[in-house]
C-alpha cells in the first residue's frame, strides 16, 4: 500500500485518519513505520471527536483546506465512509488490497494502462 500511496501521491495531499487514543498515538508514530508518505496524521485524541462523527470529517476538511469533492476516504467500516458519503467526498470500503487499489487507480489515473503495465 505504502508503494501505491507514493504513485499516485504525485501533486496530491495524503493524510491519515485514525480513532487512537494519545498514549496509542506516542507508541505507534515510534514503530518503524513509512509515516512519511502522509502530510499529516489526524488522531480521534488530538481533535476531540472520532469517526464516524460528522463533525471528525468538517474539523480535517477545515485544519486541511481539502475540497469534498476532491477528497477520498478509505476505511474498512462502512458507518465511517456513510459519513464522508454525506459530505461529498468519495470513498473506497477496503476489503482487499487489490480490490483498494484498483478503485483509487479509477479514481486517480487511468485504471487500464496501470494494469497492463503490471
Amino acid at each position: 500500500m505504502v508503494e501505491l500511496i507514493r504513485e499516485l501521491k504525485l501533486g496530491r495531499r495524503v493524510n491519515a485518519m485514525s480513532n487512537i487514543s494519545a498514549p496509542d498515538w506516542e507508541v505507534l508514530r515510534t514503530k518503524g513505520a513509512d509515516w512519511d508518505i502522509f502530510d499529516g496524521v489526524f488522531t480521534s485524541a488530538a481533535a476531540g471527536k472520532r469517526k464516524p462523527n460528522l463533525d471528525y470529517y468538517r474539523h480535517i476538511l477545515k485544519v486541511t483546506g481539502a475540497d469534498p469533492k476532491h477528497t477520498i476516504v478509505i476505511d474498512d467500516k462502512l458507518e465511517n465512509l456513510v459519513t464522508a458519503r454525506s459530505l461529498g467526498i468519495a470513498t473506497i470500503l477496503y476489503g482487499t488490497f487489490e480490490n483498494t487499489e484498483r478503485a483509487l487507480r479509477n479514481l486517480c489515473s487511468n485504471p487500464i494502462s496501470s494494469v497492463y503495465e503490471k
